[in-house]
């Protein structure tokens, strides 16, 4: 669909950059996120996300904290990056825990997202 350029996001993102999994009912895929907030992500794949309804993403951060949050796509487009065409996906978190949210809430506010 047109950008209108109406900022239809709730929550301001964060820019990052680490390998995030996304499962879905019959396959895995690697992807990269973006950029993220209490509410969603930018997902960065290599293939294109048919219309499952809801899919799972796996982060992992260098300490060891992992978590998989219930998701599903809003959108997406194709975006180029050095030599590299990506499909960028952008996700809303459909379930997630209190624990998982305090620790992103806490990793946008500390701008720790050393993966």
């Amino acid at each position: 669909h047109m950008n209108t350029g109406i900022e239809k996001r709730h929550h301001p993102r964060t820019l990052v950059w680490g390998p995030v999994i996304l499962k879905f009912a019959h396959r895995s895929m690697m992807g990269a996120i973006r950029n993220i907030s209490v509410g969603g992500a930018l997902i960065f794949c290599l293939e294109p996300i048919e219309s499952e309804n809801e899919f799972l993403i796996n982060l992992n951060f260098p300490e060891g904290e992992e978590m998989s949050i219930p998701c599903k796509k809003v959108w997406s487009g194709e975006v180029s990056a050095g030599n590299f065409d990506y499909i960028a996906v952008g996700i809303l978190f459909t379930k997630i825990s209190s624990t998982d949210l305090n620790v992103i809430i806490e990793r946008i506010v500390s701008g720790n997202f050393g993966f």
